[in-house]
């Protein structure tokens, strides 16, 4: 039930604009809370979790709304950027992008380097608001089970599931229904 307000940025050399950055060989759950950056340091944040681990969120609001470090230059930002490991939302999770830049990202599944390439589950009942960045090649890394999202996620949704309209805006996850219709003699 805290929040956890970022001031100061880590992350390699040079490129200290990361909340947490989660390094690879790591197990790492985080729960029950909300992360976010403070209003006082919005232009030293690119990215409030860089992960490279094994991680779970669960019951967690990820606020990105004050990541602006470059949203003058090339308005990009990622709220969770996930470039190796097994990652999971759950429960109850929300993950909100800073609205300002076009390139605001809730999250991304993103093969990096020599890294091994990252494989995403959502299955929050929670809402995902901002774009979701996938790289092509590993699109089946990501799947999707529940949730509300800002954006059409038809493309990444599990078997089984679609997106679906919600009417105001938004899409939430239902499962897919298929009409069978037999045809015997000309007869339907």
């Amino acid at each position: 039930g805290y929040t956890y307000t970022f001031t100061e940025g880590v992350g390699s050399t040079g490129t200290q604009s990361n909340g947490f950055q989660i390094i690879k060989g790591n197990t790492v759950e985080i729960k029950n809370g909300t992360l976010e950056v403070a209003e006082s340091a919005k232009d030293k944040f690119y990215i409030l979790i860089q992960n490279y681990a094994n991680l779970t969120l669960t019951d967690v609001t990820l606020d990105g709304t004050n990541l602006d470090k470059w949203s003058a230059t090339d308005g990009d930002s990622y709220v969770l950027s996930n470039n190796s490991g097994n990652v999971e939302l759950c429960g109850e999770t929300n993950i909100i992008a800073n609205d300002e830049g076009d390139k605001a990202f809730a999250f991304d599944v993103c093969k990096y380097g020599s890294y091994a390439a990252p494989v995403v589950t959502v299955n929050t009942t929670g809402k995902i608001a901002g774009n979701i960045e996938v790289t092509a090649a590993i699109s089946d890394n990501l799947t999707i089970n529940s949730g509300i999202y800002t954006i059409d996620v038809s493309d990444y949704c599990a078997d089984g599931f679609e997106a679906e309209a919600n009417g105001d805006g938004t899409y939430g996850i239902v499962e897919s229904i298929y009409t069978i219709t037999f045809v015997a003699d000309g007869e339907t």
